[in-house]
C-alpha cells in the first residue's frame, strides 16, 4: 500500500537522453536505524532500471528502548519526529510523488507502536507501516538480487538487522520459504534474546541441510558489508566462511574506541558489528554453508523495486 502523499498522478520528466523516469521512494524506521533511499524508475529502449539518487543513514536506534523498556521513549520518539520531517522535506525537494514508509521490528514490538504512528501521521504527514517479519522478509528479497544468482544453487537470504533476522530460501532464482527471528545485534548486546529463538533457528537452518544441493548465503545489512569491505577481497562481491571468520577474531580483540580508530568504524557501527559476525557464522555454521555472496542491498532497496512494479 502506497503512502497517501502519492495519491496524485506520477509526473513523468525526461533524462538527458530522452528517457521516461519517475523518481520513487523508501523509508526503513529499523532498530539500529532509519534509512532514505531516493531512486529513480528510468525506461530505456533496454528496459526499466532503477538509477540511485539518494540514500541516507540515522542512527536513531529504536531498539535500544524498545527492547530493554518495552516502547519508544520520549527522546527517541522526538529525534523520529526530526528525521521524519527531514526526509519529507527531501522527498518534497526532489520530487519524489511515490514513496512507502516502513518500520521493522522495534516498531513491532513497542508498545507505544500505535501511539507512535498516529504522532507521526499528525506532526509530520508520513503513514508509516509497521511489517510483520514475513513481510520484510519478502520485501528484502524485492531487489532483483536473483537476477545474478546461479540457478543450479540454493541460497539462504540473510537480513541482519537490530531487533530481528529474516531468512529466505531462494531456488531457480524464486523465494521457496520466508522466516523472520527475533534475534538482531542490538538484542543481542542488550542479552535479550529468548534462547528458544535460537532453538527454532538451528532448528530451520538444519532442515535445510536434508536438500544435497548446494548451499550459500545471500547477505543483507550494513555489517556484513562493512565486514566485506574489511577483507579487502575486491569488487567479486564473494566472502568465504574461514575468511570471515578470520576478521571476526581479529575484530573482537579490538575496543570498540580501537575499532573506531583504527578501521574507520562509526560509533554505532563498531558495537554491533561482533554481534552480527558472530550470527552469520553461526547461520553458515548450523547450514553447513562456506561461501556468502555480498550484495549492497537491503529493504529500501526491495521497497522501490516493489513500487517500480506498479
Amino acid at each position: 500500500m502506497k503512502n497517501k502523499t502519492t495519491a496524485r498522478n506520477m509526473e513523468k520528466t525526461k533524462d538527458k537522453a530522452g528517457a521516461a523516469t519517475v523518481s520513487l521512494g523508501a523509508v526503513d524506521i529499523g532498530s539500529n536505524a532509519v534509512r532514505l533511499l531516493i531512486a529513480s524508475r528510468v525506461k530505456t529502449p533496454e528496459g526499466i532500471r532503477l538509477q540511485k539518487s539518494l540514500f541516507l543513514r540515522v542512527p536513531l536506534r529504536l531498539g535500544e528502548d524498545v527492547f530493554l523498556k518495552g516502547k519508544v521513549g520520549e527522546k527517541r520518539r522526538g529525534n523520529l519526529l526530526h528525521v521524519m520531517n527531514a526526509f519529507r522535506h527531501l522527498l518534497r525537494a526532489y520530487e519524489v510523488p511515490i514513496f512507502r514508509v516502513c518500520a521493522t521490528a522495534a516498531m513491532r514490538e513497542a508498545e507505544n507502536s500505535r501511539e507512535i504512528v498516529a504522532f507521526i501521521k499528525k506532526e509530520a504527514g508520513m503513514k508509516i507501516e509497521v511489517l510483520d517479519g514475513m513481510d520484510e522478509a519478502r520485501i528484502i528479497c524485492e531487489s532483483h538480487v536473483a537476477d545474478s544468482l546461479d540457478p543450479s544453487l540454493r541460497y539462504i537470504y540473510v537480513d541482519v538487522g537490530g531487533g530481528s533476522t529474516e531468512l529466505s530460501l531462494l531456488h531457480g532464482k524464486k523465494i521457496q520459504i520466508s522466516r523472520s527471528f527475533n534475534i538482531g545485534t542490538l538484542r543481542m548486546l542488550a542479552n535479550r534474546v529468548d534462547p528458544l529463538e535460537w532453538q527454532r533457528l538451528d532448528e530451520w537452518l538444519q532442515k535445510l541441510r536434508t536438500d544435497p544441493k548446494p548451499l550459500e548465503i545471500i547477505g543483507s545489512g550494513g555489517n556484513i558489508n562493512k565486514l566485506y569491505r574489511m577483507s579487502k577481497i575486491g569488487d567479486g562481491r564473494k566472502l568465504t566462511v574461514s575468511k570471515l571468520r578470520g576478521i571476526y577474531e581479529k575484530t573482537r580483540k579490538l575496543s570498540i574506541g580501537e575499532r573506531m580508530e583504527r578501521l574507520g568504524m562509526r560509533p554505532d557501527r563498531a558495537d554491533v558489528i561482533i554481534p552480527a559476525a558472530e550470527l552469520f557464522l553461526r547461520i553458515a555454521s548450523v547450514a553447513g554453508v562456506r561461501r556468502l555472496n555480498v550484495p549492497s542491498i537491503g529493504l529500501v532497496d526491495g521497497i522501490v523495486h516493489q513500487l517500480s512494479q506498479s
